[in-house]
């Protein structure tokens, strides 16, 4: 079953039309959140802030229904891993993103405060001038959508 980024599309079903709808203000709150974190890998003294996105993102992969979630040290900055083995014959999906963002200079270019997200008609963006790199969180809508609602992978 593939469900769609946006409700009301193809293979949408009214219960993951529910599910949007009764979770819209915490799945943009918790985003938000996220994207409020300065995890600046660049800059030495934001290593806490890196460790901090990696630990909520690792909350919201558990949160999401998936399994081994662990925040690994590296030398550098940690991975975060998660996997879901329950799909047996289907194929295997690699999900792939940064939880770290690019430092925030020239900040005069920036629309609002650097790590103030703006939202603008449902949509939110860090408010920066480029790409912040933050991609980790763009597909955890979707296996979550189909957990809660189908009991299984998409």
């Amino acid at each position: 079953m593939t469900i769609p980024a946006t409700p009301g599309g193809a293979g949408s079903t009214p219960e993951v039309e529910a599910y949007l709808e009764a979770t819209a203000g915490q799945r943009l709150q918790r985003y938000l959140d996220f994207l409020r974190i300065p995890s600046i890998s660049g800059i030495p003294g934001h290593a806490p802030d890196c460790r901090r996105a990696a630990g909520k993102l690792a909350d919201d992969l558990r949160a999401a229904g998936l399994e081994h979630v662990e925040v690994s040290e590296t030398g550098g900055h940690p991975i975060v891993y998660a996997d879901w083995l329950h799909a047996s014959g289907a194929p295997t999906v690699l999900l792939y993103g940064h939880y770290d963002v690019q430092p925030v200079d020239p900040v005069e270019e920036w629309e609002a405060a650097p790590f103030e997200p703006i939202v603008r008609t449902g949509a939110s963006s860090p408010a920066a001038p480029r790409t912040t790199s933050r991609t980790s969180r763009s597909p955890l809508p979707r296996p979550r959508r189909s957990w809660r609602c189908a009991g299984r992978s998409p």
